[in-house]
C-alpha cells in the first residue's frame, strides 16, 4: 500500500522482524531484516522513517526501537490497532 499509495512519499526498503528464523527471507520481494541492521539500511538506503505496525510489541521493546532511531535520525510511526480504525469510522459516520 505504501508504494502504491501517489504522492505518499514514501519507499518501502524492508521489513523489520524479530523472529530469527525469518531473517533474510523475502515477503513479497522484502527483505526481512534483524533489528540490529537498522544503522545499515540508514547507511545504503537513506531510511528517514520507520512505521512500526506490531500492536502486540512490549512497551520495554518499543522503548528500544524508539531509542536507536531517535540516535540515527529517524522519525518514529506507529499504526494504531485495527480496533481503534473501526472506533474511529463508526465515529465519523454518525
Amino acid at each position: 500500500m505504501i508504494e502504491t499509495t501517489p504522492g505518499s512519499g514514501l519507499r518501502l526498503i524492508a521489513l523489520w522482524r524479530t523472529i530469527r528464523v525469518r531473517f533474510g527471507k523475502k515477503i513479497q520481494g522484502f527483505k526481512i531484516v534483524h533489528p540490529d541492521g537498522l544503522p545499515t539500511l540508514v547507511t545504503d538506503h537513506g531510511v528517514q522513517e520507520l512505521i512500526i505496525a506490531v500492536n502486540n510489541l512490549s512497551a520495554s521493546r518499543r522503548n528500544l526501537i524508539i531509542e536507536d532511531c531517535l540516535r540515527l535520525g529517524i522519525k518514529v510511526r506507529t499504526v494504531p490497532p485495527a480496533s481503534e480504525w473501526i472506533k474511529a469510522s463508526s465515529a465519523f459516520a454518525r
